[in-house]
C-alpha cells in the first residue's frame, strides 16, 4: 500500500489530470481553465450515461441518498454525482488529488461532498451507502488489493441499492507493448531510469486485468444482481457492471 500511495501522490502532484483522462491536452503544462472545464464535463457525461442506463433498466428515478465514488480523483465523477445525490463519498489514494477535488467542489459551492483518503474508508467500517460506483480505478490496482476493495464497496451496499463496478479483463495491445509495459510496472526503477535517460518527467500509469469469473462470484455472494453488464475498451478490455442488491 505504502508503495502505491507513493506512486500516486507523485502522480497527484504532477498529473492529476492527466492520469485520468491520458491525452497530451491534459499534461499539467498544457491545462488551463478552459481545459479543465471539458475534462469535468466529461465526468458529467459519463454520469448522466449511468443514470440513464439504471433509469431504464428500472424503469423509474435514481434517487440515491447517500453514494460512494471509489477512486474520485481530482471529482471528475464526484461533483455531477453531488447534483444528483443527497451526498457523496469521494475516495482516494493521493493526498494531493483529494485536495484538487476539494477545490473543484468549492469552485461549484458543493457541500455534500466529504473526502476520505483509503485508509480513512477502510477504517469507516460502519458505512453502508446506497450507491456505489467505481470507473477507470480498479484497472490501475493490483487485483489481489482490487478484490478486496470490490467487496468491501459491495458489503456496505444498503439492500435495494444500486451499484456500477468498473474493472478491466483482457488486454488486446500487441506483445510487445504488453511486455514493455510490465516490466515498467513491475520492475521497480526501469521507468524512472528511462525518464531521467529521455529527460522526460511523465509518470508510468499502470494497468492490471482481473477474472472475470471471481468478480462475477463477488457478486453472487453479496446477492447482487447483474441487471445489465457493458464491454468497453480503453486500450484495455472491461466491462461495466450494473448491479442491485437483491
Amino acid at each position: 500500500m505504502n508503495e502505491r500511495k507513493e506512486l500516486w501522490e507523485e502522480i497527484g502532484t504532477s498529473e492529476a489530470y492527466w492520469a485520468v483522462a491520458t491525452h497530451d491536452k491534459f499534461r499539467a503544462s498544457n491545462l488551463n481553465s478552459d481545459l479543465k472545464e471539458d475534462f469535468l464535463a466529461s465526468g458529467r457525461e459519463h454520469v448522466n450515461d449511468v443514470w440513464q442506463t439504471f433509469e431504464r433498466l428500472l424503469g423509474n428515478e435514481l434517487k440515491p441518498t447517500r453514494a460512494l465514488d471509489y477512486g474520485c480523483g481530482v471529482g471528475r465523477l464526484v461533483l455531477p454525482l453531488a447534483e444528483r445525490c443527497d451526498h457523496v463519498i469521494g475516495v482516494d489514494i493521493s493526498s494531493a488529488m483529494l485536495r484538487e477535488a476539494a477545490k473543484n467542489a468549492e469552485s461549484r459551492g458543493l457541500s455534500n461532498i466529504t473526502l476520505q483518503t483509503v485508509d480513512e474508508f477502510i477504517a469507516d467500517e460502519n458505512a453502508e451507502y446506497d450507491f456505489v460506483h467505481t470507473y477507470i480505478v480498479l484497472q490501475h490496482i493490483r487485483p489481489a488489493i482490487g478484490y478486496a476493495m470490490i467487496e468491501t464497496m459491495l458489503d456496505r451496499l444498503k439492500v435495494g441499492g444500486h451499484a456500477m463496478i468498473h474493472t478491466t479483463f483482457v488486454d488486446k495491445s500487441p506483445l510487445f507493448g504488453r511486455i514493455r509495459a510490465r516490466l515498467y510496472r513491475d520492475v521497480p526503477g526501469v521507468h524512472r531510469s528511462l525518464n531521467l535517460i529521455r529527460g522526460r518527467t511523465l509518470p508510468f500509469v499502470p494497468v492490471y486485468t482481473y477474472d472475470l469469473e471471481r468478480v462475477r462470484s463477488i457478486f453472487r455472494d453479496r446477492r447482487l444482481d447483474i441487471l445489465d453488464e457493458r464491454e468497453i475498451d480503453h486500450s484495455v478490455v472491461g466491462r461495466m457492471f450494473f448491479l442491485k442488491r437483491s
